[in-house]
């Protein structure tokens, strides 16, 4: 995988947000702060959030275990799962 450089959160936030972009409603992102969003709520089938999670991993050059995807509720989740992602990339 090639070297990345350390994102904030709030960039890793921004990312996962233009990823999601093109399979959600105009206008979610405006309902509640980012981070609270719940993932079951933007409504994405699930092959689509399949193809979701591969583009968040080949945004970061990651890759989330399973145990971790499972766990994955809210935005903040998917932020603090790439960046535990990235964490152990670089160990």
């Amino acid at each position: 995988m090639p070297e990345r450089t350390a994102a904030e959160p709030l960039d890793v936030l921004r990312t996962v947000v233009a990823i999601l972009a093109p399979y959600v409603e105009a206008g979610v992102f405006s309902k509640a702060p980012l981070g609270a969003i719940h993932l079951q709520s933007l409504e994405i089938p699930s092959a689509d959030f399949i193809s979701v999670l591969l583009a968040i991993e080949d945004a970061f050059g990651v890759e989330i275990d399973e145990e971790r995807l499972v766990a994955l509720l809210t935005l903040d989740d998917v932020v603090r799962a790439v960046e535990a992602a990235r964490r152990e990339a670089h160990t």
